[in-house]
């Protein structure tokens, strides 16, 4: 397996500009249900739901522009000379996200129905001192996810087995330098 993979910035999947776009339309829907279901019932005129069909078709093209633009800023690599996975994403808000290899607990994948649909996965990787999933990619290809997978959890391995090896040295440093002998006097 190739040591430097992943070492410049990935994006997720172009199937991802899709499952961002209907998650989002799918908070837009849960947030304004009620005013749709007044509209319907009251006995909108004919000018209202041209306004209001207007008003959706603004809505869905700013939804995909906004999915494109996030598909474009969340990106994703292993720096390996920090000993680090690197994610950043957000539009309005950028997060950056730095996990050390040693801090990784689990590295795991998760599909929804609609990812099924459209053949992409979850990777989430979880972190120590954390009971909430510190990153998720939600559309990668089985591919990729099978090899960021495999490079993250050897990094792991790799670093944790370092750590116990510098804490044995340290330890056995410590023996030494603290035996003394005692005299009877």
């Amino acid at each position: 397996m190739n040591s430097e993979a992943y070492n410049t910035a990935q994006r997720q999947s172009i199937a991802g500009i899709l499952l961002i776009f209907v998650s989002s339309l799918y908070k837009l829907v849960k947030i304004f249900w009620a005013m749709g279901a007044y509209l319907l019932l009251s006995g909108p005129s004919k000018t209202t739901l041209i306004y209001t069909a207007l008003g959706l078709l603004v809505v869905t093209g700013l939804t995909l522009i906004y999915s494109y633009v996030y598909y474009l800023k969340f990106i994703f690599y292993v720096d390996y000379e920090r000993e680090e996975f690197i994610l950043e994403k957000g539009i309005f808000s950028t997060e950056n996200s730095a996990i050390p290899f040693d801090k990784i607990q689990q590295v795991y994948f998760k599909r929804s129905i609609f990812q099924r649909v459209i053949n992409v996965y979850s990777l989430v990787i979880d972190t120590a001192g954390s009971n909430q999933k510190e990153v998720e990619i939600k559309a990668i290809s089985e591919n990729d996810a099978n090899r960021l997978s495999e490079i993250l959890l050897k990094a792991k391995s790799e670093k944790v087995g370092e750590n116990q090896l510098e804490e044995e040295r340290l330890e056995t440093e410590d023996h030494e330098a603290w035996t003394h002998k005692v005299d009877f006097l």
